[in-house]
């Protein structure tokens, strides 16, 4: 009896390697993301150094067999006994409303990043706003609400609400500078009591599709202002359909949860949008910097049907846009962004409750240098402000500083002025050589005939062509 008990503990304890070189069973995926640790092969280098061995335990603590299904146990036990959530930033809240902490935090304002970053921002934004409406293009800022925002009253008792917030602050710095903006936040959280369906999931942290369509109606209409014209007609077919079989984005906080079992799901609202487009109608080129928020209107071919070209920059880092309906793709820094930009008729920046804290996500940074007025003063003025914008500065500077026995003033003052002169510099030496490539290109008839190509492909002029191959290998050859 003793050897059988005790086989059978050693089966047990050799199943999970079993599991784990044969998949004999089926096991459950992970929700959220991250990077599997690969596998690593063994040599006398990696393992004298001790690489070998960190790798491989690291490897195998990811791949053991019913790992998943043993995670999905173990957060299953946190929140059906602790009410806890095992995810990162994950919260329950009263009533089991699923938050991020993050969202909380800008919320509450207990990640307010200072008045002077906001102040900063603001100015640089007015700055643009103002540049490319003389060249032609829209630039306004979208406000939208978050869960924490739309639902406050089931954040958890522990968040205590701090004097400033990201929100307001913004708010008083665009009204105080005149930069155009709408506040769906305010907007929405104004329907809430009398909405017919819900704007906002339990179990997300995402506005629901019928909360976005409102906010993408507003949207249109904004663009129609700004631009003076007609738009296709955006609607949706009344009573609007409840399915009791949510869409994944209406339960996406419990995705992260990485629950054995599934959580209580409410009825979600599902309008099917309707456009009607004729000859009168227009579709302006948009563009929308946004974090996940606009994933849903994206999703739903709303701009598809609404906009032109522009697309869906998401973070400002992923560029996503249709294309000889096609669903294009590519880094936000592999473009010409410089040219690409004005070229729209619209901007929208989507300014997140969620993540306020990182707004605009480097737009500012990214863009305002690109068209700042070139002479030597504005730049000055520009690169004081990112120096004094640097981690550390004051450290950093008063070593500098002590070495060169000026005020700290007086050093960031120099290091401004050098960064100034050398940007001119640079750029004047990139022009040059963009546009040597652009005559090497219009002298090579085989080239040419690849541009006249992808100029047709792309359905834009070949000398815009001709440009973007030039700078493509201006930035090759600089790398």
């Amino acid at each position: 009896m003793k050897k059988t008990i005790f086989y059978i503990f050693i089966a047990l304890l050799m199943l999970p390697v079993f599991q784990m070189e044969f998949h004999i069973f089926d096991d459950s995926k992970l929700s959220g993301s991250y990077t599997p640790a690969k596998d690593i092969s063994i040599s006398f280098e990696k393992w004298f150094s001790g690489e070998y061995q960190v790798k491989k335990e690291t490897y195998i603590k990811e791949n053991i067999g019913f790992r998943s299904k043993i995670i999905l146990i173990y957060n299953q036990i946190s929140y059906s006994i602790f009410n806890m959530a095992n995810n990162p930033g994950g919260v329950v809240g009263k009533n089991n409303y699923l938050y991020l902490e993050s969202y909380i935090h800008n919320f509450t304002g207990e990640n307010f990043v200072g008045q002077k970053r906001i102040d900063r921002v603001s100015k640089r934004l007015k700055y643009l706003q103002e540049y490319f409406d003389d060249h032609g293009v829209s630039l306004f800022t979208v406000f939208v609400p978050s869960k924490a925002s739309f639902y406050p009253e089931y954040i958890p008792d522990r968040y205590k609400a701090f004097q400033q917030t990201n929100y307001s602050a913004y708010l008083h710095s665009f009204d105080s500078l005149n930069i155009d903006y709408i506040d769906l936040n305010k907007y929405l959280i104004s329907l809430k009591n009398d909405s017919k369906y819900p704007l906002f999931s339990k179990n997300g942290v995402h506005w629901t599709t019928y909360g976005m369509g409102i906010a993408m109606d507003s949207i249109i209409k904004k663009v129609e202002q700004v631009r003076h014209v007609d738009l296709p007609d955006f609607s949706w077919e009344e009573p609007v359909h409840m399915e009791a079989i949510n869409y994944t984005g209406d339960y996406d906080a419990e995705n992260l949860m990485n629950l054995y079992f599934d959580l209580p799901r409410d009825s979600m609202p599902y309008p099917k949008f309707i456009f009607r487009d004729d000859s009168t109608k227009q579709k302006p080129k948009t563009l929308v910097v946004s974090d996940s928020y606009y994933w849903r209107a994206y999703g739903s071919e709303i701009p598809h049907n609404e906009f032109s070209w522009g697309g869906f920059w998401y973070y400002f880092n992923t560029a996503r846009w249709m294309q000889n309906n096609k669903n294009m793709r590519r880094a936000v820094k592999k473009m010409n962004f410089e040219k690409l930009l004005l070229q729209q008729d619209v901007i929208i920046l989507f300014a997140s409750q969620a993540t306020l804290h990182i707004f605009p996500f480097e737009f500012d940074d990214k863009v305002y240098p690109l068209y700042i007025p070139q002479d030597e003063e504005s730049l000055i003025d520009y690169y004081t402000d990112v120096l004094y914008a640097k981690a550390n500065w004051k450290e950093h500077f008063q070593e500098k500083a002590d070495k060169n026995n000026v005020s700290i003033k007086k050093q960031i003052d120099i290091d401004a002025a050098w960064l100034s002169r050398n940007h001119i510099k640079e750029n004047q030496l990139k022009d040059d050589e963009i546009q040597l490539i652009v005559t090497k290109i219009k002298k090579n008839p085989k080239w040419m005939k690849s541009i006249e190509k992808k100029a047709k492909e792309r359905e834009i002029p070949i000398d815009e062509m001709i440009y973007r191959d030039a700078y493509w290998t201006y930035q090759k050859k600089k790398k």
